[in-house]
């Protein structure tokens, strides 16, 4: 409430993260982030696992309002925050020359990084002060990237994040809102500790792809205070 994102606003965005995943789901845009495992299920069968098991589609505000708050909080419920889910994800960096030595296709390349830290409660706001750091030292505003991915540790890290890329101004934190987290996000998906990040990553860059190139951002919080974010561009 620091940042007067209330409870209503967690949950809508927390809805919205669930249906943005489906629509996206539905058009195939995971495909190129995900591929199928077999395991075991809870009695020792073997089965293949081809998609997230996290998204509901029956998730709505009425069902999330009637969920008490946890952490002796007042706005946090197990319905605007994501599961800790297990999850592994992996990308590989290298040189342009090394990949076109081996014959392989680039799917972006890796411009800045940077890392800040705050305070132990500043995770929601971390993501953003990263953000600008990285636009500070290449000369973009909020509003200059085509993507944005802010990792979803609670629906409101991009609530609060996007809030403050925008100075505190409501209007632009909403215009920001509509090019962050497009396709579902961790709230839907899950957050599987130390997989999150590539996750989101490669979630920008399949974006970035899919619209024929751009420039965009991803940006997480850790434990504590810490802060990420990489930026990337696409041909």
């Amino acid at each position: 409430m620091r940042h007067g994102i209330d409870r209503r606003q967690q949950d809508e965005w927390a809805v919205m993260s669930h249906r943005r995943y489906f629509a996206a789901d539905a058009t195939g845009y995971f495909d190129a982030e995900r591929f199928a495992i077999e395991a075991d299920d809870d009695k020792g069968r073997s089965r293949i696992i081809t998609a997230d098991e996290s998204p509901r589609a029956d998730t709505d505000l009425n069902k999330l309002a009637a969920l008490r708050p946890v952490y002796d909080g007042k706005t946090v419920t197990p319905g605007n925050a994501p599961g800790l889910n297990d999850g592994a994800a992996f990308l590989v960096i290298t040189r342009r020359t090394i990949a076109q030595e081996h014959e392989l296709e680039p799917l972006a390349r890796l411009v800045d990084y940077a890392q800040v830290c705050g305070g132990p409660t500043s995770g929601t706001t971390t993501p953003a002060t990263a953000i600008l750091r990285l636009g500070a030292r290449n000369g973009r505003r909020p509003d200059d990237w085509d993507l944005i991915e802010i990792n979803e540790a609670y629906a409101a890290t991009p609530l609060v994040s996007t809030l403050v890329l925008a100075d505190g101004d409501r209007a632009k934190a909403e215009k920001l809102r509509e090019r962050t987290n497009l396709h579902g996000g961790a709230v839907a998906i899950g957050h599987p500790l130390g997989a999150s990040g590539a996750r989101i990553i490669m979630t920008l860059i399949n974006g970035l792809r899919r619209r024929g190139g751009g420039c965009g951002v991803a940006a997480i919080c850790g434990g504590f205070g810490q802060g990420d974010a990489v930026m990337l561009d696409t041909p």
